[in-house]
């Protein structure tokens, strides 16, 4: 993963957050919980784990839908289960080039849209997906992320 790829994508979440609501700014709750997302992106992008464990809650949730062709699907639950599925995650794919469409958040959850291409370290074939990240915080923690995959291409 290019770090400074990721880092760019990141640091993209304010802006995309306030693009979509003229009224963004006055959003106290969301605006820090995008800002939590934020940080969360950047830990990942660092490879800094350990940050990123300490922004979940004890008993966070991750679950990934999508087509079979996705070598990352699955559920975990619980902070170490969480993190190493991210670890794994991340390490089936290469080349990786995120792109932000949208941030749109109400009260505790913050979803993020966008798309991505790259290509499977295990096949070598390039992947080209769309997303929908829905993320839940609680008193700052991460508690729940939900993920849908679909192919933008066969």
């Amino acid at each position: 993963m290019s770090e400074m790829v990721i880092m760019d994508f990141a640091n993209r979440l304010p802006q995309a957050f306030r693009e979509g609501d003229s009224n963004a700014m006055a959003k106290d709750v969301e605006s820090d919980n995008v800002l939590h997302l934020q940080s969360v992106y950047q830990a990942i992008a660092q490879g800094d784990l350990a940050a990123f464990a300490d922004m979940l809650a004890e008993d966070v949730d991750l679950e990934i839908h999508g087509p079979l062709t996705v070598p990352y699907l699955g559920s975990w639950r619980g902070r170490q289960q969480v993190v190493e599925a991210v670890r794994n995650n991340f390490a089936t794919v290469e080349e990786q080039c995120p792109e932000l469409q949208s941030v749109i958040a109400q009260g505790d959850t913050v979803v993020a849209s966008g798309n991505e291409r790259g290509r499977y370290k295990a096949t070598g074939q390039d992947y080209d997906i769309q997303w929908v990240q829905f993320h839940t915080f609680s008193e700052g923690k991460l508690i729940r992320i939900r993920q849908l995959v679909t192919n933008t291409r066969s």
